[in-house]
C-alpha cells in the first residue's frame, strides 16, 4: 500500500496532521455516500442524528430540531426526507412517526466479536 501512496491513519493522527481535516473528510464521506445502495436519490435529504444530551431530553428539543428540518426541506427544493434510528430507540421512532415519517425498509446490523490475543 505504501508504494501506491496509500496510508491508514487514525482520525486523531490525521486531524493533527491536516488543518482542514474535517472538510476533507466530509468531501470523501459525501462522495462515498453516492455508492451506498439505497441512499436517497436527487430531491431527497438525509436527516442525520438529532442528538440531545441526556440532561436535556424529554423537553421536546429533538422534535423541535426535526420540525425545523421538515420546514426547511421544501423551501430548499427537497421532496423527501429520510431518517433512520435503532429499532430499540422507541422514543425517536415515536417522534419521527408523529412528524409523518414512515418505515420503508430495514437494515441489517452485523457484529464480529473481538477476541483477546493475550493469554
Amino acid at each position: 500500500m505504501a508504494a501506491a501512496g496509500v496510508s491508514i491513519d487514525s482520525l486523531v493522527d490525521y486531524s493533527r496532521r491536516e488543518p482542514d481535516w474535517l472538510q476533507r473528510l466530509l468531501a470523501v464521506y459525501n462522495k462515498l455516500g453516492q455508492d451506498v445502495p439505497g441512499t436517497p436519490a436527487q430531491g431527497e435529504v438525509i436527516v442525520g442524528m438529532a442528538g440531545v444530551l441526556p440532561q436535556y431530553r424529554r423537553r421536546g428539543i429533538a422534535t423541535a430540531l426535526k420540525i425545523q428540518g421538515v420546514r426547511y426541506a421544501p423551501a430548499a427544493g427537497f421532496k423527501v426526507m429520510v431518517t433512520s434510528t435503532s429499532s430499540v430507540n422507541v422514543a425517536n421512532i415515536a417522534v419521527n412517526e408523529r412528524l409523518g415519517f414512515r418505515q420503508t425498509r430495514a437494515e441489517i446490523r452485523l457484529e464480529k466479536p473481538i477476541c483477546s490475543l493475550t493469554t
